[in-house]
């Protein structure tokens, strides 16, 4: 079960990013639409928060895997005893084995977000890109991005000042970036030069390679 996070339902992909690389149900409940992000945490939404994290505690009760495309997301619902599973685990475990991938023939660079980097998923990360392309590089000096969820909107120096110079020092011949963070891949894009997507949209990509073949 697919439980979309805030900042992709508000920013979303350009036609290029695609708009279907999983499966959007969101189990029917109103209350899994609710804002639990860190911008309503900070905010002090605390009861959509609670509302949410027992939705999806009834949703999961029929066996479901609830995957949280939002890295930051998905840890902050996790340490208040939602029933979820990061983007990048849940595409590493369940996908990548199970689906007939291509790697496509070209470099491609990965950001771990902070909260994904936290819960020691930064290898994850990798292994499903690897799983995907011929080259895979980390995003080069972004261990944080500066985004800090919406504050990099508000106060636009923070990206500025963590992503100065990364463009120069990514190669030319990589293109498009990949993260699981929609905050941070507007930020990531923005300085880097390159279109940042949802890590699942590479695996979607090496799918589609490979059915083309």
């Amino acid at each position: 079960m697919h439980f979309a996070a805030c900042p992709g339902r508000v920013f979303g992909y350009d036609a290029g990013g695609g708009g279907d690389a999983g499966d959007d149900d969101d189990g029917g409940d109103d209350g899994l639409a609710a804002a639990v992000t860190e911008i309503a945490h900070r905010a002090g939404v605390g009861v959509a928060r609670r509302r949410t994290v027992a939705a999806l505690e009834r949703a999961s009760g029929g066996g479901h895997t609830i995957v949280v495309d939002a890295s930051p997301c998905a840890r902050h619902l996790a340490a208040h005893g939602a029933p979820v599973v990061d983007l990048a685990t849940w595409l590493l475990r369940d996908v990548v084995p199970n689906v007939e991938l291509r790697r496509l023939a070209r470099p491609v660079t990965v950001h771990v977000p902070c909260s994904a980097r936290l819960a020691g998923l930064e290898e994850t990360f990798l292994e499903v890109a690897r799983a995907c392309a011929d080259e895979v590089l980390p995003t080069p000096d972004a261990l944080c991005c500066g985004q800090a969820g919406d504050r990099g909107f508000a106060l636009p120096e923070l990206p500025a000042a963590a992503l100065a110079g990364v463009a120069g020092r990514l190669p030319g011949r990589c293109r498009e970036g990949y993260s699981a963070s929609r905050t941070c891949e507007i930020a990531l894009a923005l300085h880097a030069g390159r279109p940042y997507r949802s890590l699942a949209h590479l695996v979607r990509d090496a799918a589609r390679a490979a059915t083309a073949l």
